[in-house]
């Protein structure tokens, strides 16, 4: 048994609003935390987008259980020991990702316009609160108690798969539909190995869609059974 880290580098490729979404007609929906002058976004906003990624990953993998709602406990046996684990077993520590440079945040404000009219809706004033497209964060989980090294471990083999989630994690924060949040994985290391364009060589791609299929045979033994 042994820790490790994942660390990675996060590029937002559009403006990114870190907040709950919702606002009240002439209030900031302000949910952006800065420290020393450079913002970080919460460890419960970037384990929720890994776990998204994690669900559409595991889709598109061939998983057929469906995850309802972000809150849940985890359906599908891989997501469940990465982000609900038991105690008696290994425990991911998400860390919240914060700016490598100084950031500073600017207001949107909008409002909702009426189709058949074309003007202005009443008492739909939104102000938003937004960083800029081009900031970079650093990201880190650690990884605790665990058999990493181990090829045929089910340790190991959960490890590629949040390696794989946290690449293809596409989008954070609030009103991603609205196209806000865009993110570039770079950067992806796990104790210092790099993991760059993990989902590119099919043998990787392989041995996920087992881990799916299959389950892995030292796994708790409720994951056992689900899997």
């Amino acid at each position: 048994m042994k820790d490790m880290e994942i660390t990675w580098k996060w590029e937002v490729t559009t403006p990114l609003h870190i907040g709950s979404g919702f606002s009240r007609a002439g209030f900031v929906d302000r949910c952006v935390r800065v420290e020393n002058g450079r913002a970080v976004i919460p460890s419960d906003a970037v384990k929720g987008a890994i776990r998204g990624a994690g669900e559409q990953l595991a889709r598109w993998l061939g998983a057929t259980e469906i995850e309802t709602e972000e809150t849940s406990f985890p359906k599908i046996s891989v997501l469940r020991r990465i982000f609900a684990p038991t105690e008696d077993r290994r425990f991911y520590r998400f860390r919240g990702c914060i700016s490598e440079e100084k950031v500073k945040a600017y207001t949107l404000t909008s409002t909702k316009i009426k189709p058949e009219t074309r003007v202005a809706d009443d008492n739909t004033l939104r102000t938003i609160e937004l960083l800029p497209r081009g900031a970079t964060f650093l990201g880190r989980i650690q990884l605790l108690a665990g058999e990493w090294d181990d090829a045929a471990k089910c340790d190991s083999q959960d490890l590629l798969f949040l390696l794989a989630a946290i690449a293809s994690t596409e989008g954070i924060g609030g009103k991603k539909g609205s196209g806000l949040g865009r993110l570039q994985c770079l950067d992806l290391r796990a104790d210092g190995r790099p993991y760059k364009d993990v989902l590119t060589k099919i043998e990787v791609v392989q041995s996920l869609r087992k881990l799916l299929k299959e389950g892995c045979t030292d796994a708790d033994p409720k994951s056992a059974v689900d899997a």
